[in-house]
């Protein structure tokens, strides 16, 4: 032990008292205390910090790569020093006392990465269980990737003695970096290579994000990590066997059984890993392979068979081993059963789940699955019940991977995404879950490319032995916790119930919420992101005071928003009353302005329905609520609007519209009247016009070409006599 002690030392000392090497890490520091200090505080911490270690942590690799060759190139495999190898020293102790060395070294990047990150979000006000958790992962992040490429380099400087060794390691670092990401992992979805990506932070996925980012893959990242070092081994393991095959030993024996036995901790560290993701593509390559699962295009043209429900009951409860148990109570109006007309009864539930029992009216039933249909008999004439009661009990694992290192849903430890289209409880009728997309011989949630119907409804939802709280659409019974604090392990049962008419999604992770007393609604997001919506809110409190003070009969439209700044890929939505933001990217995207025309006028997602403008004006009401507030609250005139001063987004259907879409330019011909109007002091009448079509509604939703009508479009006439019997026959003159 001593004989190591000394040569660690010697090792120490050349790399410690090089001036070169030590100001290296120094420049780190400052370059990324600089960058962390840049960070807009309206924009995600933890993802901006990310960016920065995926590719600076990749470019300190290349420092790895020179060091591990110098190290060998130094004495071991320089012909001038081949008196060493008469040195009672065995080489397994110079290798692993200069691998030892140089890890200490570049220890202090990885104590810089987590270090600066933990104090600059501590002066963010990011909870410090938070901060800690993201530092640790950076920390264990960079000493793998180091572990591995210096193991690597030794490696390299130990077979190839000749200099051209640099210009093999500079090629080793790019192919196993940047070469692999872009052109071997990414091109071809091979994501069970990112296990031999050097850089554990340079590889697309979820694991840049703070939510449902790394904390979903903890089991794959174990493996992952057990199976590099274990690599690792084995490479520093080859190049003791290399040198010692240079000169004679007594020790042939020991020797190969050593090589022997890190081969076989190799493979048996890669077994696990390996295991993982033939559980994941087994069950991927099944839906691939599924002739049930419609391409794009007879998905388009394939109809959603759906069927009333007047009240579900639904328990959903996870034990822990991570497997969720489910009971649905429907309660289904014997009414919509006739009218269908069919010997059974077909439902819709994720092919995820299996079903364990059905029973209806009480009594068991026997059913069928095929995919994600369940279809049972009706036990009787619904003639003879107002009602018929189905209970459905299923069970599975939520951890559906979508084949690009993302997921569709998943439940593992506090991380909870159930999102509707998932359909994880039954759905009455028959839909398509997935979706194939031929051009890329993968899997998406069908309701990717078409906006699904959900049945208007009764809700009870209760949720047992999650990790953390669980947030969805429905009001919750008893609510608990403190306003931005965050939400962890005591939220073992909660109870959510209210009509809902969009389907139900569940969401849990580390979730603050944020308010302010002057706005009845909500956002919930992550801590990183908490500043984003306190600006938010008070930007958004100042619309609601506005349009409140005018408004007639103003009834918000949505209580609460879920700001999930994520690389799951869903689309931005609204859900009884709870509107949906999923953005890859943080930072301020004029959400108030957003939020506050779906709290105030509702969804417009069939706004593409309306194809004469002549016989449906809501898109141009709709932009004119905002036209009135930019001329009253900004003081803006009609011209400054014109040129862009203002939000164009609220005021599409005034200015510059689609001549298709709007051929006789009435959205300019209205927005024109009220800017005379408002120009001769007659803003009030403009108010009184406004209040009078926002009684009949503004909102436009999607209609579905068989159901009934959701609402009533205005023509404009109803704006003509309206303005007529309002302004007389001045015209807003």
């Amino acid at each position: 032990m001593m004989k190591w002690k000394r040569q660690f030392a010697l090792e120490w000392n050349h790399i410690f008292r090089n001036p070169w090497l030590m100001g290296l890490p120094a420049l780190y520091g400052v370059l990324y205390a600089w960058f962390l200090s840049a960070v807009s505080p309206l924009n995600n911490f933890f993802n901006e910090a990310y960016s920065f270690h995926a590719l600076v942590q990749t470019l300190t690799l290349g420092i790895v790569m020179l060091l591990g060759i110098l190290a060998i190139r130094r004495d071991i495999r320089r012909p001038a020093y081949e008196w060493s190898t008469g040195l009672p020293l065995a080489y397994g102790m110079r290798i692993t006392a200069k691998f030892a060395a140089a890890m200490a070294y570049l220890t202090l990047f990885s104590l810089l990465a987590a270090g600066l990150f933990v104090a600059f979000s501590y002066g963010r006000g990011i909870e410090s269980a938070v901060n800690i958790s993201h530092g640790v992962y950076f920390f264990v992040s960079y000493e793998i990737s180091y572990v591995v490429t210096l193991a690597l380099a030794m490696l390299l400087a130990v077979c190839l003695q000749n200099r051209v060794v640099y210009l093999i390691g500079f090629c080793a670092w790019m192919f196993g970096t940047f070469f692999m990401q872009l052109f071997i992992v990414e091109r071809y979805n091979l994501y069970i290579l990112r296990t031999f990506h050097l850089s554990e932070l340079f590889v697309e996925g979820t694991r840049g994000y703070e939510l449902w980012g790394y904390g979903t893959d903890i089991d794959e990242m174990i493996r992952s990590g057990l199976f590099v070092l274990a690599f690792a081994a084995l490479l520093l393991t080859a190049a003791v066997t290399i040198l010692n095959l240079l000169r004679p030993t007594k020790h042939g024996a020991r020797l190969w059984f050593t090589a022997g036995l890190s081969v076989l901790l190799a493979c048996a560290a890669c077994a696990p890993y390996g295991l993982l993701w033939s559980d994941r593509y087994s069950s991927y390559n099944a839906k691939i392979n599924d002739e049930t699962i419609l391409d794009i295009v007879s998905f388009w043209d394939e109809p959603t068979e759906m069927f009333e429900v007047a009240n579900y009951d639904l328990v959903l409860e996870k034990a822990e081993n991570g497997v969720l148990f489910g009971t649905a109570r429907l309660e289904i109006p014997a009414s919509a059963l006739i009218s269908q007309g069919k010997e059974e009864i077909t439902l819709t539930l994720n092919r995820l789940f299996s079903v364990s029992e059905v029973k209806a009216n009480g009594d068991p039933v026997s059913f069928t699955r095929q995919g994600d249909l369940l279809s049972l008999p009706r036990s009787d004439a619904p003639e003879q019940r107002e009602s018929v009661s189905l209970e459905i009990r299923y069970s599975g694992k939520v951890a559906e991977d979508n084949g690009k290192g993302l997921y569709h849903a998943l439940v593992q430890r506090d991380n909870v995404l159930l999102p509707r289209d998932f359909v994880w409880y039954p759905f009455p009728g028959m839909r398509h879950v997935y979706m194939k997309e031929d051009w890329s011989n993968t899997l998406q949630l069908g309701s990717m490319y078409k906006e699904m119907p959900f049945p208007a409804a009764e809700y009870r939802l209760t949720v047992k032995g999650f990790d953390s709280k669980l947030y969805t659409s429905l009001p919750e019974l008893e609510m608990q916790g403190n306003n931005g604090k965050l939400l962890g392990a005591d939220f073992k049962m909660q109870v959510f119930q209210g009509f809902g008419k969009d389907g139900i999604s569940l969401f849990g992770g580390p979730f603050v919420e944020v308010s302010v007393p002057s706005l009845p609604s909500r956002i919930i997001t992550t801590p990183s992101s908490r500043a984003l919506a306190e600006h938010v809110l008070q930007e958004w409190s100042g619309y609601y005071r506005y349009f409140a003070s005018w408004v007639a009969d103003f009834e918000p439209k949505i209580q609460q928003v879920g700001y999930f700044v994520t690389k799951q890929m869903m689309n931005d939505r609204s859900e009884n009353g709870m509107y949906l933001i999923f953005a890859s990217h943080s930072g301020d995207n004029g959400y108030a302005g957003l939020l506050m025309t779906e709290m105030l006028l509702g969804t417009r997602k069939g706004s593409f329905q309306i194809e004469n403008m002549r016989k449906d004006i809501r898109l141009p009401l709709r932009s004119l609520m905002w036209y009135v507030y930019y001329r009253e609250a900004e003081g803006l005139s009609h011209k400054d609007i014109e040129n862009g001063m203002a939000d164009f987004r609220m005021l599409g259907a005034l200015f510059h519209t689609d001549s298709n879409e709007d051929p006789d330019n009435l959205g300019g011909r209205m927005a024109e009247e009220a800017g005379k109007a408002i120009d001769a002091g007659k803003i009030s009448q403009v108010k009184e016009i406004l209040n009078y079509f926002y009684t009949q509604g503004m909102e436009i939703p999607l209609e579905e070409p068989d159901g009934p009508a959701q609402a009533s479009p205005i023509p404009y006439e109803a704006w003509e006599r309206e303005w007529e019997r309002v302004m007389g026959h001045e015209n807003g003159a």
